[in-house]
């Protein structure tokens, strides 16, 4: 055991042991979720899942369960059940006592409001209502995410993101950059950059016209650049620079401007190599809370760079559902 970093004075169990249990019974062919410190985790053994859904689609009554291993140790049991017509999820955790038994510790069973398959062939249910909270669809994936792929995503689309920044909700080029904003960008690109978080209590503010940082014109250019190849005219046009004193505006996402939207999963699909060396990343966004597996989509461009780096080139939105889409 080691020291909860969340938890105060209660103890987890270290990833290498949770790693161990969870191979001990998936090589006793439970359904376990597999965790995983740097990919998604994923439904090994998952079989059972296929087949119930394949009853589910039939009208006929059937259940299937699956495991997981709580950051104490514990097990966290999960059955989705479909009985005459009625959906439903029953959880229950299990902890071990000094005696090293099991203690059941609870057991709840919830009405399923909405489940299916996604486009990857993954499986999404949710059993509590979104008029509470959003993130109430649970993604149970049923295969391993390709790596590669979901290496690109972790480098170039995750970072930045689709909440309350347009950089991938509108149509933009090198030539012509639309609707970007690069002073919503900042703070994304200053973490991408020096993998910290640019706070607010290091910059002086103004509530003039509006509530902003001052973000000094070396450091908001520095950070930019990295990602972007832009003239520094058009850029200093498009990203309100104040000439006089030498700095960039930039609001911070708090609880004063942020529009809340239910939690979005940017999957990429595909990573196309173009004939100049650039790399197309085709990008899918699913919104569970919203019931798509296909909120939109959008290909991103980027150019690898020597030093290992790489610079956004383009993004193109090239299919909207017929829902709401996040703000820009």
């Amino acid at each position: 055991n080691e020291p909860s970093p969340y938890l105060g004075s209660d103890d987890v169990v270290t990833p290498e042991s949770i790693d161990e249990i969870e191979d001990i019974l998936i090589s006793a062919g439970y359904p376990v979720i597999n965790s995983d410190s740097k990919y998604p985790e994923y439904l090994e053994n998952a079989d059972g899942v296929h087949t119930f859904w394949e009853s589910v689609k039939a009208g006929k009554d059937d259940e299937t369960a699956f495991w997981s291993v709580s950051s104490s140790g514990g097990l966290v049991y999960r059955a989705l059940q479909f009985a005459d017509g009625e959906a439903y999820c029953i959880i229950g955790s299990a902890e071990w006592n000094e005696s090293g038994a099991l203690n059941l510790d609870y057991v709840q069973k919830r009405e399923v409001f909405n489940w299916d398959m996604t486009f990857g062939g993954d499986f999404y249910y949710q059993d509590i209502h979104t008029d509470r909270h959003w993130d109430a669809a649970t993604l149970l994936r049923l295969s391993p995410v390709d790596e590669e792929l979901y290496a690109w995503n972790l480098r170039c689309v995750l970072p930045i993101g689709h909440q309350n920044i347009n950089t991938f909700l509108c149509d933009w080029g090198s030539t012509d950059y639309g609707d970007l904003s690069f002073n919503d960008m900042f703070g994304h690109l200053y973490r991408m950059k020096y993998n910290e978080h640019a706070y607010t209590k290091d910059y002086e503010h103004s509530e003039s016209p509006y509530y902003h940082y001052r973000i000094p014109a070396q450091t908001f250019e520095d950070t930019v650049f990295s990602y972007f190849s832009i003239s520094l005219t058009d850029f200093r046009k498009r990203a309100s620079y104040n000439e006089e004193e030498d700095f960039y505006p930039w609001q911070d996402i708090d609880a004063t401007n942020i529009y809340y939207f239910p939690s979005l999963t940017p999957e990429v699909t595909a990573a196309n190599e173009n004939s100049d060396g650039s790399v197309t990343l085709c990008v899918t966004v699913m919104c569970l809370d919203m019931r798509t597996d296909c909120l939109f989509k959008h290909e991103v461009t980027i150019m690898p760079q020597d030093n290992g780096k790489f610079k956004y080139l383009s993004n193109q939105v090239t299919y909207r559902s017929d829902k709401e889409l996040p703000s820009s």
